[in-house]
C-alpha cells in the first residue's frame, strides 16, 4: 500500500466533510483531528514499508538469458560406467587357467604339491597340477577328458593362451601368442619379471605330450648337472618346444587347472 496515496485520500475526505458541516469551530477541530490521524497513518505505513524493504533487500531482476541454476549436490554416488570388455578375455566364462609357480625350480621338483599349495594361497578353489610329464602320467592326460576339448586355456587374468587343452598336443609344439603374458600365482609376469632369469619352461614331454623318460630329470627327482630334462624357451612362441637343459637349471614351472570349477576370488 502506497502511504502517500492513503494520506491524500484522507485529506480529501476531510475537506469534503468540512464543506458539508460548515466552518464552525467544531468542524475545524474535526478537520485538525483527521489531519493528525492522516499524519499518524502515513508515518506508520512509511515505517512498516521501510522495515519490510530492510528485511527483504532490493529485488534484482533475473535476465532472460540466464543459465539454469546448478543441480543440488547429493551424497548418493552415481553408478560408474561399465568396464570395456577385452575381446580375448574369458574371466567370466568357463575356462582352465595356466599359472606359473612363484619362483623358478631346478629338476628336483615337488611340483604337484607346490601347485596345490600356491593355488590355495591365491584363493583358487580348483585343483592345479604341474604342467609336467611324470613317471605315472603323461602331460597330455592331466586335464579331465570332458574339459579338454570344450574349454579355452587362459592366463590368471582370463586372457586366452590356447583354444583348448588338446590343441597344445597337435604335434606343432604348442604354439601360442607370446604377447599374452603368463602370470605366477602372485600376479607377476614370468616373461618379463627378473625373478625368472631364464625364460624357459620345464615339461619333460614330446610334442604330443608323452613323457620322455630320458629327459625328465629322473621323474623330477634330481638337480644333477649331468642329468637332462626337456624344456621350451618362451621366445619360440611354443610351450612344448624340444630343447634339452641340465636339471641343475632353475626354470619356470607351470600349473594347469585340471578341471573346471567356479572360483570365488575377491
Amino acid at each position: 500500500m502506497d502511504p502517500e496515496r492513503v494520506c491524500r485520500r484522507r485529506r480529501k475526505e476531510g475537506r469534503k466533510e468540512g464543506r458539508k458541516e460548515g466552518t464552525n469551530e467544531r468542524t475545524n477541530e474535526r478537520t485538525n483531528e483527521r489531519t493528525k490521524e492522516c499524519r499518524y497513518i502515513c508515518m506508520h505505513l512509511y515505517l512498516v514499508s521501510s522495515l519490510f524493504l530492510f528485511q527483504l533487500g532490493e529485488l534484482i531482476p533475473i535476465p532472460a538469458d540466464s543459465p539454469p541454476p546448478p543441480a543440488i549436490s547429493s551424497n548418493i554416488q552415481q553408478p560408474l560406467p561399465p568396464p570395456i570388455p577385452a575381446s580375448n578375455t574369458y574371466s567370466e566364462k568357463p575356462a582352465l587357467h595356466l599359472v606359473a609357480l612363484n619362483m623358478p625350480f631346478s629338476g628336483d621338483i615337488r611340483a604337484d604339491s607346490q601347485c596345490f599349495q600356491q593355488a590355495q594361497a591365491a584363493g583358487l578353489l580348483s585343483t592345479y597340477r604341474a604342467f609336467l610329464s611324470s613317471h605315472l602320467q603323461d602331460l597330455s592326460t592331466i586335464v579331465r577328458k570332458s574339459d579338454s576339448y570344450s574349454l579355452p586355456i587362459v592366463n590368471l587374468k582370463g586372457e586366452i593362451l590356447f583354444y583348448n587343452w588338446e590343441s597344445i598336443f597337435s604335434g606343432h609344439g604348442g604354439q601360442f601368442n607370446n604377447q599374452v603374458p603368463i602370470y605366477s600365482f602372485d600376479g607377476r609376469n614370468v616373461m618379463t619379471d627378473p625373478s625368472w632369469p631364464q625364460k624357459v619352461i620345464w615339461h619333460g614331454s614330446n610334442t604330443n605330450g608323452i613323457r620322455l623318460v630320458s629327459n625328465y630329470c629322473e621323474a623330477w627327482r634330481t638337480a644333477d648337472i649331468a642329468v637332462t630334462g626337456n624344456a621350451s624357451p618362451l621366445s619360440t612362441g611354443k610351450i612344448l618346444d624340444q630343447k634339452t637343459y641340465s636339471c641343475a637349471n632353475k626354470l619356470i614351472v607351470l600349473c594347469i587347472e585340471n578341471s573346471f570349477m567356479t572360483d570365488i576370488r575377491k
